[in-house]
């Protein structure tokens, strides 16, 4: 995979707290699909993500904080995984990690972000999720992406309440919207407000991931993370994801568009990768490493991939694609967003202190 940069593309390498806890992202790209009997049982239907959520088809009329918080609060969940470590004595130590979640269907389909789930799948461990009437029941992944920091989570359970999905489209910054989850992993069921204070924000979770995120000032703390951003109509226009913690900064938090988290959720379960996504097929470091100015520098190229065709090698200094300028890991990520599968870009870059040019035709990344 492509090289650790360390500058964020908003201009602060935004030190985030994912708000599982402090143990922080993991590195791996890799989306997965862990439960192939679902799409099985869902093939053939037109539209395969109705059976795991619902949409609301009106905008609805606009509630009181204390009726969202009726219509909500049942529909969210926690969700808990318990680490075993040794220390060098030989002794084990438990620590949970909690996080939140919201039901989608009455059959138990959960979203959640990805790193609420990442350390039970990387660990093989079960993990808990307990509903707002105190029932508790063993989770498991249906699917889920980690550069889009959104998972989908079932229990075995029927006639649940759950939350309806709102139109991102219809958000606007200085909108009223409200967050409930599991602040601290103990402060259940809390519900904090405020506004939408900016949209389309690029934030950084990892050195080797950054997801468009919209900003709330509503207070989101270490275990809100998966919790539901909602509208004054009581629909869910976005998943609590990020926070940014620093000692001298208040109000800074960030959730996925349900839109974007709809769309991931679809294209897991009928394809099984996320689709439209490009790749070049290189890995990077900054050019500055190796002494040049600006650029990044080909530690690897993939064979077969998109930049082997073109020409490319390892050694090669890219300085622009598709006439964007790239010095880092963020550049690039932000520069591939702009351009679909198919799409033939030009890419300038330096090889033994010439500067050339060829053309290269992207394609769809499917991992």
């Amino acid at each position: 995979m492509y090289e650790n940069q360390k500058k964020s593309r908003i201009g602060l390498w935004i030190a985030l707290a994912v708000l599982l806890s402090a143990l922080g992202y993991g590195t791996g790209m890799t989306l997965r699909a862990y439960r192939d009997v679902e799409i099985v049982e869902l093939e053939g239907r037109s539209r395969i993500s109705m059976s795991v959520y619902h949409t609301s088809e009106s905008r609805g009329s606009v509630l009181s904080a204390t009726e969202i918080y009726e219509r909500i609060a049942p529909a969210c969940v926690s969700i808990r995984t318990e680490l075993t470590s040794t220390n060098v004595f030989g002794q084990v130590s438990t620590s949970p990690v909690t996080g939140t979640g919201f039901l989608t269907d009455p059959s138990g389909y959960i979203f959640t972000n990805y790193h609420v789930i990442e350390d039970a799948l990387t660990n093989g461990l079960p993990f808990t999720v307990t509903l707002y009437d105190g029932r508790s029941y063993p989770g498991t992944v249906i699917g889920g992406d980690e550069r889009s920091d959104v998972a989908l989570v079932k229990i075995e359970a029927e006639n649940l309440p759950y939350c309806e999905l709102g139109d991102f489209g219809e958000v606007s910054v200085g909108q009223k919207v409200y967050a409930v989850g599991n602040p601290l992993g103990e402060l259940s069921w809390t519900m904090t407000q405020g506004i939408v204070s900016a949209m389309d924000r690029e934030i950084s979770i990892s050195s080797s991931v950054s997801i468009i995120m919209f900003q709330i000032d509503a207070a989101i703390n270490s275990g809100n993370s998966g919790g539901p951003v909602v509208n004054d109509r009581g629909q869910v226009v976005g998943i609590a994801s990020a926070k940014y913690k620093a000692s001298d900064v208040e109000g800074l938090g960030f959730a996925i568009p349900t839109d974007d988290a709809r769309k991931v959720i679809d294209d897991v379960l009928t394809y099984g990768y996320v689709r439209g996504r490009v790749m070049l097929g290189i890995s990077v470091t900054a050019a500055t490493r190796y002494g040049y100015e600006k650029g990044v520098y080909l530690t690897d190229v993939s064979g077969g991939s998109a930049a082997e065709a073109a020409g490319l090698k390892r050694g090669d200094v890219i300085l622009t694609i598709g006439g964007t300028e790239i010095n880092s890991f963020s550049d690039l990520q932000s520069a591939k967003r702009q351009w679909e599968p198919g799409d033939t870009v030009p890419v300038v870059f330096l090889r033994n202190g010439q500067t050339m040019t060829v053309s290269v035709t992207l394609r769809e990344d499917q991992t």
